[in-house]
């Protein structure tokens, strides 16, 4: 090798250093630095009004962080489900896994709406009010629940005024083509006792409103067959069914934790 190419040789490699370096810098320095910067900007607007609200009460808002992560993967999946398949004269051609992405996103979406149904949709914040599958019962058997004294004098006070007023509107109804609206009973049963200076026992009591149980069992036919025979009532049979599928779902939501949440990653 003479001088010449030895000078050549070593030109091409301080370039090559030179343009390496830069690479390095660029990549390092400048990308890695200012992606972090924006992804962190983003959990900051995603995160800070879930922790905000975040409380220590129980296993709502443990799932309720936990619902929040696995939205934001399943966003990041849904995004970037394709996969590079090979490069032709410079034009990258992508084919998307199906038998993997879609199995992995079915399982996804399943656990963040039995989260839902288990643990989260007694949250106020939402509407309509939505009910988990420990409450569902609710929605087929609706009960009133009253203060009464345990006078039987003021009781009988307390109903003749509601009669009374439940009249007069009725006919106030009629004469203004208006809908009847009956007074509120808690209502009239504080007025008596407040107007009689009432100081003795409350007793709280119950008045069934709707009674719509055997379509809530034609519903859970099966597990109606099975808890029917270690109950009686009614209202109990719901409410065992409801807490049935509530722990059928609980098994369900840990299983798909357990095999799962390792896939859940891109």
């Amino acid at each position: 090798m003479n001088f010449d190419q030895y000078i050549k040789r070593r030109e091409k490699n301080l370039k090559d250093r030179f343009i390496s370096q830069l690479s390095y810098l660029k990549t390092y320095k400048i990308e890695i630095p200012f992606n972090e910067l924006i992804n962190g900007i983003k959990n900051l607007y995603y995160w800070l009004p879930i922790i905000w609200s975040d409380k220590d009460y129980g296993e709502f808002d443990t799932f309720k962080i936990l619902q929040s992560k696995l939205k934001k993967q399943l966003k990041s999946l849904e995004k970037f489900s394709f996969n590079t398949e090979f490069n032709f004269f410079g034009f990258y051609f992508f084919r998307r896994h199906y038998d993997v992405i879609d199995e992995d996103l079915k399982y996804l979406k399943i656990a963040i709406n039995l989260m839902d149904k288990i643990y989260l949709n007694n949250s106020l914040d939402k509407e309509p009010y939505l009910r988990t599958y420990d409450e569902e019962w609710y929605e087929y058997h609706k009960t009133e629940w009253h203060f009464m004294p345990t006078d039987s004098n003021v009781v009988n006070k307390i109903k003749n005024l509601e009669t009374s007023i439940n009249r007069q509107r009725q006919m106030d109804s009629i004469l203004e083509d208006k809908d009847f609206i009956p007074v509120d009973f808690d209502d009239v049963t504080m007025d008596v006792v407040n107007s009689l200076n009432y100081k003795g026992n409350m007793l709280m009591e119950s008045n069934l409103v709707e009674d719509n149980l055997d379509t809530y069992f034609s519903q859970n036919k099966l597990l109606y067959k099975k808890l029917s025979r270690k109950s009686k009532s009614r209202v109990n049979i719901a409410m065992d069914i409801s807490t049935a599928k509530s722990k059928k779902a609980k098994n369900l939501l840990y299983k798909i934790l357990n095999e799962k949440v390792d896939r859940w990653s891109i």
